[in-house]
């Protein structure tokens, strides 16, 4: 089986608590549906996107010709997550808006797990780490993807601005400063650490 986030996701989950869980960046609802899929035990998953284009916004994701990102895309990403996380009924709620906002929503320490995948900019993943961190139990996963992912600019020599206009993608930087060794990558580009 390929590495691929939920697999790792899941294989990371399988033996540790995953009751009620959060995925902060949805998309278009990949990750969720494996996750709902695979893990039965896994009985409410918030799942947090705003599917907001901002002009501000540009992806070292995006390659001469690529459209991504723009509204009407995000836009199509919101309806394949609304049609594809239908067969999972109550097991999901969706929070529109935010991560700060659905951050303030959640009870905190109620999460047995997150994975964060929103705004990849430094000081956007660094405050998810902090708002959501503080919604996981002590002992429990806090996760996240693209550590160390190659850029496009990186790989060009570029440097390319992303989300809200910062410099080059700041997950590893973030992931570094909050947890230094603690953070483990598991493949894929998946890191995670066990909440203290």
């Amino acid at each position: 089986m390929a590495a691929n986030r939920w697999n790792v996701l899941i294989n990371l989950l399988k033996d540790r608590p995953h009751v009620r869980g959060a995925e902060v960046g949805v998309q278009a609802g990949k990750t969720s549906r494996y996750l709902l899929r695979a893990l039965p035990g896994l009985k409410l998953l918030y799942c947090v996107d705003m599917w907001r284009f901002y002009p501000a916004y540009e992806s070292d994701r995006v390659r001469p010709g690529d459209e991504w990102p723009s509204q009407r895309l995000m836009d199509t990403d919101r309806q394949k997550f609304l049609t594809v996380l239908k067969e999972f009924g109550e097991r999901i709620e969706l929070l529109e808006m935010s991560s700060v906002a659905a951050a303030a929503v959640v009870e905190p320490e109620s999460l047995d797990f997150v994975f964060i995948d929103a705004c990849h900019a430094y000081e956007y993943v660094q405050q998810d780490i902090r708002l959501w961190g503080a919604n996981v139990r002590p002992g429990d996963l806090i996760a996240g993807h693209d550590y160390e992912f190659p850029s496009v600019a990186h790989e060009s020599g570029l440097r390319s601005r992303n989300c809200f206009g910062g410099v080059g993608w700041g997950v590893k930087r973030a992931v570094d400063e909050a947890f230094g060794d603690k953070a483990k990558v598991a493949g894929a580009y998946v890191w995670w650490t066990v909440k203290e």
